[in-house]
């Protein structure tokens, strides 16, 4: 079957309305990705983390975060900084460990 040409046009337009309709764009993409502001997110610092995942030495939780096993916040620089690691990814580091 051959189409005409406005039979042409007419398929072009209900291909690109689908295509806006599945692409979204960045700024929609970003909105999406927000974490609305009531949702606090609980930070641990490295020795409340230890203690959580008791028997856990310090020294080990800073490993831990410098190979990246732990996700962190670093907070101010120097000796006078801090790292604080989200609860949640304790948590989920501590369920994945112990499920296996």
């Amino acid at each position: 079957m051959i189409m005409g040409k406005d039979e042409k046009t007419q398929f072009i337009r209900n291909v690109c309305e689908l295509l806006t309709e599945m692409i979204h764009t960045p700024d929609e993409i970003a909105e999406k990705e927000k974490v609305p502001s009531n949702d606090k997110v609980e930070m641990l610092t490295v020795k409340e983390c230890s203690e959580l995942m008791s028997g856990v030495a310090v020294s080990t939780i800073y490993k831990m975060v410098r190979k990246e096993k732990l996700p962190c916040a670093r907070v101010g620089v120097g000796e006078t900084g801090r790292i604080l690691i989200p609860k949640s990814a304790v948590l989920r580091y501590l369920h994945e460990i112990t499920s296996d």
